[in-house]
């Protein structure tokens, strides 16, 4: 920088002190001639009171000048706030106009838009109104037509049941009365010719010695075979027990197998746990070690740099990196601190082997230097012994927890199938329930828009149906519940007690409440959680409806194929009220009839705490299988619940609306399967009967014609009595002889006339259950239209009420930006009305 004033010095030596020329950087620091001329600087002419003084009025000479600088930039930045101020009132009041107008266009045609959707909405909703009125008409037209279909197709079959029945019942009848009159006859003519045959059985005598013969020859042959097939027996059976002795003897080597693989693993674990510790103490030890190594060792060095500084030495190469991963171990090697320590160790000692010419310094300050610093060979190669049996040991403890680690893997995997939890869960699975033959007690269950809610969320039900019968399949054993039936939505179990029954209905429901749902279902309508005003939870989840009768009802003997399992089926008219039940049943309620409830109350202390409401008496409509008509008869109905969840609150059977889609096709499906396999099983014992009768009257045709065979060979012998009463007798015997065969042909041919409509019967019968799989068909293709309908129209209706909310919110957020910028308006007025 150049001077103020020429002629003159600037500087801590000159004369005349002039300050210079300074320029202030953004740091802050003062550079320039300045620094030679700033009076506070020390100077060594001055006293330091005089130095003091001089600092100080420095310092207030430039404070004085921050503030003038301060000052005058003040009143520059306000004389520019108040025109910017005046500039942003005038601008504020122009852009509020212009934007107030725009808003006031926008909210006109807003209120335009709102009146067109409203428009829209409405001509919507009378169109989609008047399709479902449409869909539902053309529904309920088909659902009469099949309705009137069945009616015919069940009135037909009862029909031809009777028709059978009562044929069976005439072949019936004629067969015995001509059984009777076979029998009578038969009587009487043996009697005749018992007398007759007296005088014959001298004749017959070597016969009967025949006949002896070949029986003793049959019954030796039938000894022989009895033996042999004893001998088979006993074969078998010790072939059995010796299988059964060497299972026995597998499972107790298994067994043993299983207690030795468990003694190994926790001798496996003690021993891994001592390697653990000891390893994590040798890791410990091995630190300290190489601390003091690397203490010992970076003396040394520094003492014999300090002797010999031209000694000193920079070891490179790949050979120093590799230093710590030949000699340190990998578990080592993984702790950073570690990893350094034994770098430098590695450094320190290649530096020392690099160093090769000593320098030649007295014996005494050697000695001195050498007793001081420097080990002595022999501690070096004692050191080295150390680090090597460290490494050694270390290696040695690598290997011993890899074959620890291989013994426990080998362990584990045998410990798989004999874990303790998977006994556990054998041993505390659910047990198989026999189905109950008498006083049974009906439960049925379903979720009265679980189709609607299959067809709108697939994998959400899936699972939650899953979770839902995996948890109540866990308590059936406990409570004696046989599983009739279950499908998507429902399910029919049947109990032989009917406490049982009623308490697994009222302890299901606080089950349901505590099953981790899904997060998709508790979002649904129909699986959010309520709560009462206390806070109480009474729904969430799935909302099920169950329904407790006893009655009349039967058991299909032998199992129908249902799931990969044979299930016995129950059918009657307690099975058909129990359906027409659980579909007037609301999600979350539990409804007994009279007469199951009767049986509870019986035992009334087992029960626990409830809340038994009345319900007043319901009409239920049910088929009844014997007349083949749907009848309708009164039962009083009782609401049960536990008292924890009292709180429920269900609208009145009245005003409760008819589901679209009901949840209960596949039970009465169930049930109208189990009626038609009861029948065709009826009809195959009645087949049975026939074949044997049949049998039977072959039988009786044999043994005429060997009773024939034997008069005729006795008709030789006959000279003894007087020829006329031999003709007469012998006569009458061929006469009766030729009714009975005649009576015998008759009834073979009855019985083959009742086979042939049988076997028509059979046809028609296969017809009508073909018949009945095709209605099956659409009425299951009925179900999916109107559940998927039942879908479409939910989702519109929640299209319908997102579309009002956001228009509603639209409305609300233009409303309160109106009254924000009038707001806003109104002080830039009054502002201007001030000033």
């Amino acid at each position: 920088m150049e001077p103020a004033s020429s002629g003159k010095v600037t500087g801590v030596y000159g004369g005349d002190r002039v300050p210079g020329l300074y320029m202030k950087t953004r740091t802050g620091v003062v550079r320039g001639e300045e620094l030679f001329s700033r009076p506070d600087l020390e100077r060594p002419w001055r006293s330091a009171d005089k130095q003091r003084t001089a600092a100080t009025i420095a310092l207030k000479e430039k404070e004085i000048e921050e503030l003038l600088r301060l000052c005058s930039n003040l009143r520059t930045e306000l004389g520019n706030a108040k025109s910017d101020m005046r500039f942003l009132e005038y601008s504020i009041t122009e852009k509020t106009r212009q934007q107030l107008e725009e808003k006031q266009a926008e909210v006109q045609t807003l209120k335009n838009q709102v009146d067109e959707l409203k428009k829209q909405k409405q001509e919507s909703a009378e169109a989609m109104e008047s399709q479902i009125r449409l869909l539902r008409s053309q529904a309920e037209n088909e659902a009469l037509a099949l309705k009137s279909e069945t009616r015919i197709a069940t009135e037909r079959c009862a029909e031809l049941a009777r028709m059978y029945q009562k044929q069976i019942e005439d072949v019936k009848a004629a067969g015995m009365r001509e059984v009777e009159f076979v029998e009578s006859r038969f009587k009487a003519r043996v009697d005749e010719l018992t007398s007759e045959l007296k005088a014959v059985r001298g004749t017959h005598a070597t016969a009967a010695d025949h006949y002896r013969e070949q029986e003793a020859q049959s019954q030796s042959m039938v000894y022989k075979v009895e033996a042999d097939y004893k001998e088979r027996l006993r074969s078998s059976e010790q072939r059995v027990e010796d299988q059964r002795k060497e299972y026995e003897a597998q499972l107790a080597k298994e067994r043993k197998d299983k207690e030795l693989a468990l003694a190994n693993a926790r001798k496996g674990t003690e021993q891994l746990v001592k390697a653990l510790a000891d390893r994590d103490d040798l890791v410990e030890k091995l630190k300290l070690w190489n601390r003091f190594i690397l203490s010992h060792l970076d003396a040394f060095y520094h003492g014999f740099i300090a002797a010999s500084p031209s000694l000193a030495v920079e070891p490179m190469g790949t050979q120093l990196q590799q230093l710590p991963e030949l000699y340190a171990p990998r578990c080592i090697l993984e702790n950073p601190e570690t990893k350094v320590a034994v770098e430098r160790i590695a450094y320190r000692v290649t530096q020392l082997k690099q160093i090769k010419d000593f320098p030649s310094v007295s014996d005494a300050t050697q000695q001195t230097q050498t007793q001081l610093h420097a080990p002595t060979v022999a501690q070096l190669d004692q050191v080295t012994e150390r680090q090597a049996r460290l490494l050694r040991a270390f290696h040695e403890l690598e290997d011993r927890q890899s074959e620890m680690d291989a013994t426990i893997a080998s362990v584990a995997s045998r410990l798989y199938f004999f874990s303790d939890n998977l006994e556990g869960c054998l041993r505390d699975s659910p047990t198989s329930v026999p189905p109950p033959l008498h006083d049974v007690v009906f439960v049925c269950l379903c979720v009265p828009t679980g189709r609607v809610m299959w067809t709108a969320n697939t994998e959400t039900m899936r699972s939650s149906m899953q979770l839902l019968y995996s948890a109540l399949r866990l308590k059936m054993g406990e409570y004696g519940c046989y599983e009739c039936y279950s499908d998507d939505v429902s399910m029919l179990l049947a109990f032989s007690d009917a406490t049982a029954a009623c308490r697994f209905c009222t302890e299901g429901q606080e089950w349901l409440l505590q099953l981790p749902w899904p997060a998709e279902l508790l979002q649904m309508p129909a699986g959010q959680e309520e709560r009462t005003s206390g806070g109480r939870v009474v729904f969430r989840g799935l909302r099920v409806a169950m329904a407790m009768h006893a009655g009349e009802a039967y058991v299909e003997p032998s199992g129908i194929p249902f799931h990969n399992a044979y299930r016995h089926h129950y059918y009657g008219t307690a099975v058909s009220q129990l359906v027409q039940m659980c579909f007037l049943a609301q999600g979350g309620q539990i409804v007994a009839s009279a007469a199951a409830w009767n049986l509870c109350v019986r035992r009334k202390h087992e029960l626990g705490a409830l809340a038994a409401k009345s319900l007043g008496s319901t009409l239920i409509t049910f088929f009844n299988s014997h007349t083949g008509i749907q009848e309708r008869q009164s039962l009083e109905l009782v609401q049960i619940l536990p008292m924890e969840l009292e709180g429920r609150t269900f609208m009145p059977q009245s005003k409760v609306p008819i589901p679209p889609v009901s949840a209960l096709i596949g039970v009465n499906e169930s049930v109208l399967a189990a009626e038609v396999a009861a029948v065709e099983t009826q009809r195959e014992r009645m087949r049975d009967t026939l074949a044997l009768l049949q049998e039977e009257c072959n039988h009786i045709q044999s043994e005429m014609g060997g009773l024939l065979a034997r008069a005729q060979a006795a008709q030789p012998h006959f000279h003894i009595l007087p020829p006329s009463e031999m003709v007469s007798q012998m006569n009458d015997l061929y006469s009766v002889m030729e009714k009975v065969a005649i009576r015998a042909e008759e009834l073979y041919g009855d019985l083959q006339d009742v086979a042939h409509a049988q076997e028509e019967l059979e046809a028609q019968a296969r017809g009508i259950k073909e018949y009945f799989l095709q209605q099956e068909a659409l009425l299951g293709r009925e179900a999916d239209l109107r559940a998927e309908t039942e879908a479409v129209r939910q989702h519109l209706e929640q299209q319908l009420q997102t579309h009002r909310d956001k228009h509603r919110a639209d409305i609300e957020r233009l409303e309160q930006t109106v009254k924000e910028k009038e707001g806003a308006m109104r002080k830039v007025l009054q502002q201007f009305c001030k000033k």
